[in-house]
């Protein structure tokens, strides 16, 4: 019986160990996986190149517009003139500024005649004819004007005041109460206004007697009251003459 050899190339054959392996490769397999790794470490490294030139292009791109934190930025001024000599000094020649007003651009002349207006004329004096005719002049009608009446003004007439009745004065006991208040400076300046308002029926031997008076209840009051009367019909008299003028009173005993 004669034993045949597995072949060399056989991929399922079992090994010394009972394990299935596989050949090994051959030199035209394993150039070509070599060529294959090394293309893809170019690519990797092209595209890592390309992003970082195009990074490099951005930041060059974007420097020129940002600046340090601490460093403000600067304005030059312009360094060039910002006057200039004109070209002609002498400015713009317009033409024909020596023309007068009737003369043609061209430079011709015109011969124009000018007539002057004539002289004022003076009036010519008419001398009075036997024979003209008579202008009869009218004079004017006068007009008389009618007279206007008008009403006069109403003037109120104011009434008379009733001269007040002599008073008789002299130290009696009854004395003209016109007032009742509450300080001595109050009744002081209350009789002030009493001589101001009713001064031409006060004679001038009257004078003010202000007596204090503390009544319960009520307080202190001041009474202004007028002094000087010869007798109880005097007061009465002087009383009746302040109550025409619209001043009250009461006739009381000192």
């Amino acid at each position: 019986m004669t034993a045949t050899r597995p072949p060399a190339n056989d991929s399922h054959a079992n090994s010394p160990h009972g394990e299935i392996y596989s050949p090994a490769m051959d030199e035209a397999e394993f150039d070509a996986r070599e060529s294959t790794s090394r293309r893809s470490w170019i690519l990797l490294a092209s595209v890592i190149g390309a992003l970082l030139l195009a990074a490099i292009v951005i930041l060059k791109a974007y420097a020129p517009g940002t600046r340090d934190g601490g460093e403000p930025p600067r304005i030059l001024a312009d360094t060039s003139p910002y006057k200039s000599a004109p070209e002609n000094p002498g400015g713009a020649q317009t033409p024909n500024q020596d023309k007068s007003v009737y003369d043609v651009i061209s430079g011709e002349t015109r011969n124009d005649d000018v007539t002057l207006a004539p002289a004022t004329e003076e009036p010519i004096k008419v001398e009075p004819t036997p024979n003209a005719a008579t202008v009869i002049v009218k004079k004017p009608e006068v007009v008389t004007p009618k007279p206007v009446t008008t009403k006069p003004a109403y003037v109120p007439v104011s009434k008379p005041v009733p001269a007040a009745p002599a008073v008789k004065v002299g130290n009696g006991d009854y004395v003209v109460q016109v007032a009742s208040l509450r300080s001595q400076a109050e009744a002081n300046e209350s009789w002030t206004k009493l001589n101001k308002k009713l001064g031409d029926i006060i004679p001038s031997a009257l004078f003010a007697d202000i007596k204090r008076a503390d009544l319960e209840g009520k307080g202190v009051f001041y009474r202004l009251r007028v002094s000087g009367f010869a007798d109880k019909a005097a007061a009465k008299t002087f009383c009746a003459s302040l109550k025409s003028r619209k001043q009250d009173c009461i006739v009381v005993k000192k």
